[in-house]
């Protein structure tokens, strides 16, 4: 059972909702056990975390995690939608969505990570959503294959990311151009992105179906020092999206990228695409 005082945080920030993230180091006093809990989202579904994991803790106490990003899909999302989920760790923005979509909808999550596939597949169940989500254990890419996958520390698992350095585990590696023509997917209405400094070459392996389907809502991850890992620049990601006539803004504050501010929007590492 979760300490008193994560108890008595969740309490309060259900309460008292502007002291949610307050509450969340409030909580951590309390310790950061390696503890399942059940909790339930905002947006509704039941949700399998672990209080030790960064992620976890911040569902269990406030019901959510990245409100500024979760809620542009809550208020994009329909019944009927298609979407995808790319670095879905434990389920957040997947259970949100196929709570939305419904039986009519589907959401395809994306997620090499072991222990987080664990959390996933367990969530998927939890809320009887196998109808509607479809879970795949593989990374996404520039080119099908094979790749390294480094699993982040256990207190934050959302920092695993995928690696060309030799060691650790291998795990299966697919371009969303052949997942989209092998699954005769014909429509796809927004896309969540968030593979630790990936996202370019994910987004290389999309670019026949990206202008077949044009994906109206699509949230990225942008970061510089994980891009610069893999040899990329937050530039080249954001040109991506512009040549593929997106308006791109910050996902919080709505401040609009261009060509000509690009390279000043590196302090920011959540932005908004949308087809216009």
């Amino acid at each position: 059972m979760p300490h008193p005082i994560h108890r008595i945080s969740r309490t309060l920030a259900k309460a008292i909702p502007p002291l949610e993230r307050v509450l969340v180091n409030v909580a951590m006093w309390g310790g950061k056990p390696d503890e399942d809990v059940l909790t339930n989202l905002k947006s509704g579904p039941k949700m399998l975390v672990n209080l030790q994991e960064h992620m976890g803790l911040h569902v269990y106490v406030r019901g959510h995690h990245q409100p500024y990003v979760l809620q542009h899909f809550i208020e994009f999302l329909k019944p009927g939608m298609v979407m995808f989920d790319i670095g879905a760790h434990f389920g957040l923005f997947t259970l949100t969505a196929a709570n939305i979509v419904g039986q009519t909808g589907h959401v395809h999550a994306f997620e090499p990570g072991e222990t987080q596939l664990r959390y996933l597949n367990a969530n998927v169940g939890h809320n009887s959503y196998e109808d509607r989500v479809s879970v795949n254990a593989v990374a996404l890419g520039e080119s099908p294959g094979e790749i390294g996958y480094e699993p982040g520390p256990e207190r934050n698992l959302g920092a695993s990311r995928v690696t060309t350095l030799a060691g650790g585990r291998i795990v299966p590696l697919i371009t969303l151009d052949d997942y989209c023509r092998e699954k005769g997917i014909d429509r796809l209405d927004a896309i969540k992105i968030d593979v630790e400094g990936f996202e370019l070459s994910v987004l290389r392996g999309f670019s026949k179906t990206i202008s077949r389907l044009v994906p109206k809502l699509i949230a990225y991850e942008c970061d510089p020092e994980s891009c610069q890992v893999h040899g990329f620049s937050t530039a080249e990601v954001h040109q991506f999206f512009l040549d593929h006539g997106y308006m791109i803004k910050t996902a919080r504050g709505g401040a609009e990228v261009t060509q000509e501010n690009m390279r000043d929007s590196r302090s920011r590492h959540d932005f908004i695409a949308h087809h216009v």
